[in-house]
């Protein structure tokens, strides 16, 4: 028979999970899915960081978590879907990029992007982003995308892409080059981050594959 160590206090193990705090556990999970990824050959999510402000300066922390790429059958076609999770701050982003087919927009791409925090966030709900930038490495400096950001509500929001023939040539070379993306998120608190995440493999090939599609 197994023995239960003294310190448990023949508590149940649903009675201990209870006590631990939801991000914790989301941490443990994703730790442990990267871990059986690495050992059994399965592709591993590419890396998504969070980093407080002032980022890289004394007093600042850096959260890692992950990012997964798939196509999408938007309503204006095929679309790309960033999901990112962030366990240890609780902050969840999921970006949406499609080409925009509404004439009445002023823009060539959108980029959606929800925001919201998870159960027992530690950053609380998000108030703003910034824009996005695109990087050639995740800690050197990027170009941010020619756009105008756009409140939709409280946890939405719109990247609007210039359609300028200039500033759609470089948005799109951008996009399609780039291997590393970052996005400026301000928190209700106040509080600043920012948010870094690769394409890896799979967003390389989800990024050739819907802007292919896109055509010229």
């Amino acid at each position: 028979m197994a023995m239960v160590p003294a310190s448990l206090g023949g508590k149940s193990a649903m009675a201990i999970l209870a006590t631990v705090p939801p991000a914790l556990i989301a941490l443990l999970v994703a730790f442990g899915l990267q871990s059986w990824s690495r050992q059994s050959g399965a592709p591993v999510a590419p890396l998504a960081r969070l980093a407080t402000e002032p980022v890289n300066a004394q007093g600042s922390l850096a959260f890692n978590g992950t990012v997964t790429w798939q196509v999408m059958d938007g309503d204006q076609g095929p679309a790309i879907l960033a999901d990112l999770t962030i366990p240890v701050e609780g902050t969840a982003v999921a970006l949406t990029f499609s080409k925009n087919t509404d004439p009445t927009l002023p823009a060539s791409h959108i980029i959606e992007v929800a925001l919201s925090a998870l159960p027992g966030s530690r950053a609380g709900p998000p108030a703003r982003i910034g824009d996005l930038v695109a990087k050639p490495s995740r800690a050197g400096a990027g170009t941010p995308l020619a756009a105008s950001v756009v409140d939709v509500n409280k946890t939405v929001y719109w990247i609007a892409l210039s359609r300028l023939s200039m500033d759609r040539n470089a948005n799109l070379r951008l996009l399609a080059k780039s291997p590393y993306f970052a996005l400026p998120v301000t928190y209700e608190s106040g509080k600043k981050a920012l948010v870094t995440f690769a394409k890896g493999p799979a967003g390389d090939a989800v990024f050739r594959k819907v802007m292919s599609a896109w055509g010229p």
